[in-house]
């Protein structure tokens, strides 16, 4: 489950919580990162994944791991921690491209639907169209 701390990363959280009722589940979330990146700005990316983690759930669930990992893009990291992982499930929140015409869930998640090997699970909160649009204006400006 990547985690980036997007409007979406929360409710990936509580739905991961809601299938975690078997005692042999066990569910990582992965914070990926530019490649390199100092030992210190690694260490802030794990705090950082692990504040929305205990946020959440209060405290670190013993079923669920946190991997910190460099990747060239989020494409190739989350196809590299699924590979690496042999995962059965992968929960992504929808990207903010998911009004495109272009696409169905958004390109990145359009992307990882056609190559990795395990299911995937897509959420997203309902937000207006209006919404949507100005919090990705309000992010290039950011940027």
């Amino acid at each position: 489950m990547p985690i980036s701390g997007g409007p979406n990363a929360r409710l990936c959280l509580h739905l991961a919580k809601s299938l975690a009722f078997q005692p042999d589940i066990q569910l990582t979330a992965l914070y990926l990162t530019p490649e390199g990146l100092d030992e210190e700005k690694m260490e802030d990316a794990l705090l950082f994944t692990q504040e929305i983690v205990e946020e959440v759930f209060g405290g670190l669930p013993d079923w669920m791991e946190i991997q910190v990992r460099p990747a060239p893009s989020a494409s190739e990291g989350i196809q590299q921690a699924v590979k690496a992982g042999n995962y059965d499930l992968l929960i992504i929140g929808a990207g903010g491209d998911v009004f495109s015409y272009h696409t169905i869930f958004g390109t990145l998640n359009d992307f990882l639907i056609e190559t990795v090997d395990c299911s995937v699970l897509i959420v997203r909160h309902y937000q207006p169209e209006a919404v949507l649009w100005l919090n990705k204006r309000i992010h290039q400006l950011e940027a």
